[in-house]
């Protein structure tokens, strides 16, 4: 028995892909020497509670690429000479990574920065949700609203500002692309009225790039488990506070003043 953690959960990878990812990974970290033979594909199919046809397909996946070999009746066997074409460098030094090297294992999620994993990807939903889409061309000369779905806005509304202690309206809510046009929005909207920007270090910076440009002054605080430190006693009217939310902050720091 070889040791495969097969993730069943829908993703861009194929139930045989995952399975020769895996295997060639075995081989590739000298966990399967050469001349090993695989189980049979009746048996690790029973083994992973999969169909025997994605266990066929892996095997003949990795005969291909020349990790094994197969003979009718005697079943598949690790290669005695590996071409090392077949194993790239692992990515376990990248920016941001800690250089454990179980982040290059198969059946590990990495969650440090930098370490995206497309596999991960639900593909096959983009291309649903393309396909849709281009089934009715007439659709992209209609634009809704500037501010957003309204009915976005009003589950926004009810459900996620109500859990964080904020009270709205969807009149009072914009929908933007994403967090770097929403700076610059704010720093053009606010500019007449406010000067000031504090902001966290470590954090996100590019917000106090965003408002920089706009000829805010920057004050920058320390943070630590408690939040921002150094902070003024009493905020004037020209003041922002910009509290990063903690899934900005890759040490899982939390901060809530």
């Amino acid at each position: 028995m070889i040791d495969i953690r097969l993730n069943l959960s829908k993703t861009a990878l194929s139930v045989h892909q995952k399975i020769n990812d895996q295997i060639a990974w075995l081989i590739s970290h000298g966990h399967l020497p050469p001349d090993t033979r695989l189980p049979p594909s009746r048996s690790l199919a029973l083994q992973l509670g999969i169909s025997r046809g994605c266990v066929i397909q892996a095997y003949e996946t990795l005969v291909q690429r020349k990790l094994c070999s197969s003979t009718t009746g005697r079943g598949t066997f690790v290669a005695n000479s590996l071409p090392s074409s077949q194993f790239p460098s692992p990515r376990t030094h990248t920016r941001g990574s800690s250089g454990n090297s179980a982040a290059a294992e198969p059946w590990v999620l990495s969650l440090m920065p930098s370490q995206a994993n497309t596999g991960h990807l639900p593909i096959s939903y983009f291309r649903k949700s393309f396909s849709r889409t281009l089934m009715y061309p007439g659709r992209f000369s209609q634009f809704g609203e500037g501010a957003g779905d309204l009915d976005l806005r009003r589950a926004i509304c009810e459900r996620l500002l109500p859990e964080r202690g904020i009270k709205s309206t969807p009149a009072q809510v914009l929908i933007v692309p994403g967090f770097q046009y929403a700076s610059v929005l704010l720093a053009m909207t606010l500019q007449n009225t406010h000067r000031k920007l504090h902001v966290g270090v470590p954090g996100y910076l590019d917000i106090a790039r965003n408002f920089g440009r706009f000829g805010y002054q920057l004050s920058a605080h320390q943070v630590d488990i408690g939040g921002m430190s150094g902070l003024p006693a009493h905020a004037g009217e020209e003041d922002i506070f910009y509290v990063m939310p903690e899934h900005h902050f890759p040490q899982c720091v939390n901060m809530f003043r």
